[in-house]
């Protein structure tokens, strides 16, 4: 999880950024067949491989099948814990991400994203953690994929209500102030 926070906020430089996703990627792989009943280590394999198909090309990213390996890892974490924040969280943008890439029907079709799953996936996140930052950011980032020009202004109300908050560690001051640079570019 370090490698992400890292990775995410201190470069923008691609190379570095795919060989920190990639490298922590096979770590943490590595650690789930060390411990199999290590769930964490299963959900981040698909979390750097996630990260890491973000700074790839979309044809990249297919031609590695990184898209069944994340979805993979993430249906396994979240089989052995139903409530994992993070991975539910993930599957939320995954759907998003994918609906957006492709389109709906090529979505459901080749991956069964769906904009349904995606908000299902959202709606969980916040009955588990509904104080949390990043269940805000990210179900933000899902409604203005899904729902366009309509949901910015949910997108917004949802900054809002994060940046206001006061942070109670480093990494939730991190997403306080993502949320108010993000407000101010909407």
């Amino acid at each position: 999880m370090a490698t992400c926070v890292y990775a995410g906020n201190i470069t923008e430089e691609k190379q570095v950024l795919k060989d920190i996703y990639l490298n922590s990627a096979q770590q943490s792989l590595e650690a789930s067949k060390a411990m199999p009943d290590h769930i964490n280590s299963t959900y981040f394999y698909g979390l750097h491989l996630g990260r890491y198909s973000e700074t790839v090309s979309l044809l990249r990213a297919a031609k590695e099948n990184i898209a069944p390996k994340f979805t993979k890892a993430l249906e396994k974490t979240l089989k052995a814990n139903p409530n994992h924040l993070l991975a539910t969280v993930d599957m939320g943008t995954f759907h998003a991400s994918v609906v957006d890439t492709v389109g709906s029907l090529a979505a459901r079709i080749t991956y069964g994203a769906t904009k349904e799953k995606s908000l299902k996936h959202f709606e969980h996140a916040m009955s588990i953690a509904p104080e949390l930052p990043v269940v805000y950011i990210e179900y933000s980032k899902g409604i203005k994929i899904i729902e366009g020009k309509k949901g910015i202004k949910k997108s917004r109300a949802m900054l809002e209500q994060v940046s206001q908050l006061e942070a109670l560690d480093a990494m939730e001051a991190l997403d306080v102030a993502f949320c108010v640079e993000q407000l101010e570019n909407l």
